[in-house]
């Protein structure tokens, strides 16, 4: 992602094609333009991107670029004629959305959660070869922030890469994987036979997903976004195809993984989707009584006022990032109305029932600065059209302490990967992990 095209930081429509145009004069004839992470959320016209803002710069040159939260992406008209993607079809997929004019039912160019794979499947494999100089890339821009440890959501084809790195002494990072796949079963073999002597790599266990994000209106809601248009094909958000049915889900995988002693790290964002989540995770707990598993929920952006007990109840770690709130926060009140808002990033809530708050950035949909992690965690403030935490304070009652926060970025991830003996904190016989500030 650094090696691409950056629109998060856009301000209108003209610089946006006018990035896009750049980029395509940077790349070499016949590669995609992928990258983007664009948001238009602060811009004075917030009208989504599409095709035709892109297609006079890119041409026949296939272009598929991601908003900011990974859940919805712009494709030009060569991407979309390469899946076939016209006003005859296809139906949508599962779990996903093919955005279309409502007279014409040509598609804008936005794709949807498992939309986006129609177009995805045709853009070019990156070489191992790329992936370790990215690793490298990568590495450096977290370690400038005094970032000593992440948690990695990986597709299976970094494992190679970060065995490499081990192997060469390269990595200034240690790294907690959980493969990001589609069927965990597939690869559970895989990750059980990984082994890094050096043990600066670990595989945790895998990744899935509940539903999608905020402002792609993709997170799976109880009831019908606030601001949900008329004509809206989904206006609770979009359950996951991988967790649709749950049961199937629970039985299939979810218990699976449970038993063979892994963890599962399922992103969950709308308040339904987190509920089903729970639920799932309290049935894998009565059948294989792994009280301590240390299952998390990726997000738990927004929940049901009686769900949130159930962190602490059921031992499941709330994996949170507080940048994430002065971002949602600019528009959240418009989408979920007052009384389901008060309930979102509850902080506060879920560590006074008992909860463990894991902090982290989902980078690089946000800033990995865990500091401005923390400024956010205790002021509420939102983003201002300067780009910093200028903005409004949004829903105060679920700020917590600077200690508090601190203690999210260190303890919390630490006690979150069984590591709590070793890391998290300043104390004899941990290792020596340590930022100066």
């Amino acid at each position: 992602g650094l090696a691409q095209v950056q629109l998060r930081d856009v301000p209108d429509r003209a610089a946006f094609v006018a990035a896009v145009a750049a980029e395509v004069r940077r790349l070499a004839p016949g590669e995609w333009v992928v990258g983007g992470r664009w948001s238009v959320d602060s811009w004075d016209d917030p009208s989504p991107p599409r095709r035709d803002w892109i297609d006079a710069v890119t041409g026949d040159r296939p272009a598929l670029l991601t908003r900011m939260d990974g859940h919805q992406a712009l494709a030009n008209t060569a991407a979309l004629k390469l899946a076939g993607i016209d006003a005859n079809g296809p139906p949508d997929p599962k779990g996903g959305e093919i955005e279309r004019d409502p007279v014409t039912r040509e598609p804008t160019g936005i794709l949807k959660e498992a939309a986006i794979g129609l177009v995805g499947r045709f853009e070019p494999a990156v070489s191992t070869e790329r992936r370790y100089e990215a690793l490298r890339r990568a590495m450096a821009h977290f370690n400038r922030f005094g970032i000593t440890s992440v948690h990695d959501m990986a597709p299976p084809e970094d494992l190679p890469v970060y065995a490499r790195a081990a192997r060469e002494g390269l990595l200034t990072l240690r790294v907690h994987v959980y493969v990001n796949v589609s069927d965990w079963t597939i690869h559970l073999d895989a990750v059980k036979r990984f082994k890094d002597p050096t043990g600066m790599v670990r595989v945790r266990g895998f990744k899935g997903f509940m539903d999608g994000s905020l402002g792609s209106r993709t997170a799976y809601m109880r009831e019908p976004f606030a601001d949900a248009a008329a004509a809206a094909v989904h206006p609770r958000g979009l359950l996951d195809a991988m967790a649709d049915p749950v049961e199937s889900f629970v039985k299939n995988q979810v218990e699976v993984i449970d038993a063979a002693g892994l963890q599962m790290a399922v992103h969950a964002i709308g308040d339904e989707a987190n509920h089903l989540m729970l639920r799932a995770l309290e049935t894998a707990q009565g059948h294989s009584g792994r009280r301590d598993a240390r299952h998390r929920i990726e997000h738990a952006q927004h929940l049901l006022r009686e769900d949130v007990a159930a962190f602490g109840r059921l031992g499941v770690v709330a994996s949170m990032q507080p940048y994430h709130k002065a971002d949602d926060g600019r528009y959240a009140g418009d989408a979920l109305g007052e009384a389901r808002s008060a309930w979102s990033y509850a902080f506060r809530p879920v560590l006074e029932s008992g909860g463990v708050l894991a902090f982290g950035s989902d980078w690089p949909v946000v800033t990995c600065d865990p500091f401005a992690g923390i400024a956010v965690a205790v002021t509420g403030r939102t983003l201002g059209k300067d780009g910093g935490l200028s903005g409004p304070v949004w829903m105060p009652q679920n700020s917590i302490t600077p200690a508090q926060a601190l203690a999210a970025y260190t303890l919390g991830p630490a006690w979150a990967v069984h590591e709590e003996r070793d890391a998290g904190a300043l104390a004899p016989g941990r290792r020596a992990d340590f930022v100066v500030l």
